[in-house]
């Protein structure tokens, strides 16, 4: 049996909770009402995953995260909020959280995530290791979007930063890769390089990245 660990403040979100995996037989429910009870609990029940809102009262959900990892760095977390912004939601993958959802949640889609995070913690087990909504700071880090797509690039900029590898940003004129490199470097972790591709990719493209990265044959002349 997999246990799942919700840690939430607010009653109606428990009881939701409780309606959609308390009759779960795979699924064993525990819940805490803050991240300090949500502490105290995870040594004793050993949760296979957590689920925790971010605004909460006493400690919020990313500290609680941060003392998760000093404890656990392999339990997978998924953070929650009402209030999706761009640096929260960079800001929890980068410290390693398995997914982040808005709220109000579509039912469907969060047993999918539930489930497929409790396959991943299951194969975790197996390998032993795992490597893991407008306000003004929107508009200062200069991303905005609530969308889908744009969580899902919210999510990849944070995991970036998170490692030593070196990220080449690229696409076409205007869709904001100078935007990307800014959100990446004004993150509170230590950075990668991160390249920015701020001009238009010329049809040429292909041919120039491989002139520059390994060189050309001089064409043959005929003699004069």
């Amino acid at each position: 049996m997999s246990k799942l660990l919700l840690i939430d403040d607010e009653t109606d979100v428990q009881y939701s909770f409780q309606r959609i995996f308390g009759d779960t037989p795979e699924i064993e429910l525990t819940t805490a009402s803050s991240g300090e009870e949500g502490l105290k609990l995870i040594p004793k029940i050993k949760p296979d995953l957590v689920l925790m809102d971010i605004r909460m009262g006493g400690i919020n959900g990313l500290e609680t995260l941060r003392r998760i990892r000093q404890m656990d760095s392999k339990l997978l977390v998924i953070l929650m909020t009402a209030y999706g912004t761009t640096q929260t939601a960079i800001e929890a993958m980068t410290l390693g959280a398995y997914d982040y959802l808005l709220k109000p949640f579509d039912v469907v889609k969060l047993k999918d995530i539930v489930n497929n995070a409790l396959k991943a913690a299951h194969d975790m087990r197996q390998i032993v290791s795992y490597q893991p909504l407008l306000e003004s700071e929107d508009y200062e880090a200069g991303i905005v979007g609530r969308s889908e797509p744009m969580q899902q690039v919210f999510k990849m900029i944070g995991q970036v930063a998170a490692t030593d590898a070196t990220a080449l940003i690229t696409g076409e004129s205007g869709t904001g890769k100078e935007l990307v490199a800014r959100a990446t470097s004004s993150l509170p972790v230590p950075l990668s390089p991160v390249m920015s591709a701020v001009a238009s990719v010329p049809a040429t493209w292909p041919i120039i990245l491989n002139t520059c990265c390994i060189g050309s044959l001089r064409p043959t002349m005929p003699d004069s």
